[in-house]
């Protein structure tokens, strides 16, 4: 026996397969979609495990963007354009960076 979210969703294809109605299409997917939440909740479905953020150690020296930026002489625009330079983040607004990475950074700049 299918899973009844598996179902819902087969059946939608059908339902596009067949040009009927958008109303009808969109019920579908949303039953479903509400199914799969549901089951999540309740723990009957897996949940995908998420990957905790790296945390730095303690006593590890982090600078700022700004303090990077100062140290390079550079705008702040451009530390965060660095893809070889990955920020530590511990919200939206508060990014930090290791010391040793920003030393590797100059160490490989200077090669």
């Amino acid at each position: 026996m299918n899973d009844p979210v598996d179902q819902l969703i087969d059946e939608a294809r059908e339902m596009i397969k067949h040009h009927l109605s958008e109303h009808i299409m969109l019920n579908r997917l949303c039953t479903a979609l509400a199914l799969m939440n549901a089951q999540i909740k309740h723990g009957i479905a897996p949940v995908p495990p998420v990957a905790k953020p790296e945390r730095p150690e303690l006593g590890q020296r982090l600078l700022s963007r700004a303090q990077v930026a100062e140290r390079w002489g550079v705008c702040i625009h451009t530390v965060a354009r660095m893809k070889e330079l990955k920020p530590i983040s511990f919200n939206r607004q508060n990014l930090r960076y290791r010391l040793e990475d920003v030393l590797r950074v100059e160490k490989e700049r200077q090669c």
